[in-house]
């Protein structure tokens, strides 16, 4: 088991078979998902820090490395993390992770990653990943949930948006070089 993050992931992708969401069961990962979920999540983050940072590739994947590491000082075990499974039919569909305390506030929850195969996309799992994620954190006292999402993934910026998450931080970059 693994999970594919293709270098266009979240964005959407012609000629593939969409599947309906509501055949899918949510529910906390298993360690061997929770592993793969944050190797996707690393891998995932670190392509968007090279193409939106200008990061070489191995200095991309170091800082992804060492993000999720000051997140997790206790590895998958630490405490007020969420890590959510979607499974069909055995198979994984999607996946989330989140935190019951963000970074800026103690009354705030963060989503970390949200991952949907291919085949599962813009139909609703990654919604119902995200309300799952909300109401996990929910219970264990978050009063707001956020989130970052690179500019240029229109797909998930729909999503949230749709979901009721307003833009609270925006971050604009300029090229100064000619051409």
């Amino acid at each position: 088991m693994g999970i594919d993050v293709p270098p266009d992931a979240g964005r959407p992708r012609a000629g593939v078979a969409r599947v309906p969401a509501d055949d899918v069961q949510i529910s906390p990962a298993t360690p061997d998902e929770v592993e793969h979920l944050l190797a996707a999540s690393r891998h995932a983050f670190a392509e968007s820090l090279a193409r939106h940072r200008g990061l070489s590739p191995a200095d991309a994947a170091e800082k992804a490395d060492r993000d999720t590491a000051a997140l997790l000082p206790d590895g998958a075990g630490t405490e007020g993390q969420v890590f959510l499974a979607a499974r069909r039919g055995g198979d994984l569909a999607g996946a989330v992770w989140a935190a019951v305390q963000g970074p800026d506030r103690p009354d705030a929850a963060w989503i970390y990653f949200v991952w949907v195969a291919p085949a599962g996309r813009r139909r609703g799992l990654g919604r119902r990943l995200v309300e799952e994620a909300a109401t996990a954190v929910r219970t264990r006292g978050a009063r707001y949930l956020q989130l970052n999402v690179f500019g240029d993934n229109t797909a998930a910026i729909a999503l949230y948006e749709s979901m009721g998450f307003t833009v609270a931080a925006q971050q604009m970059t300029r090229p100064l070089t000619e051409g």
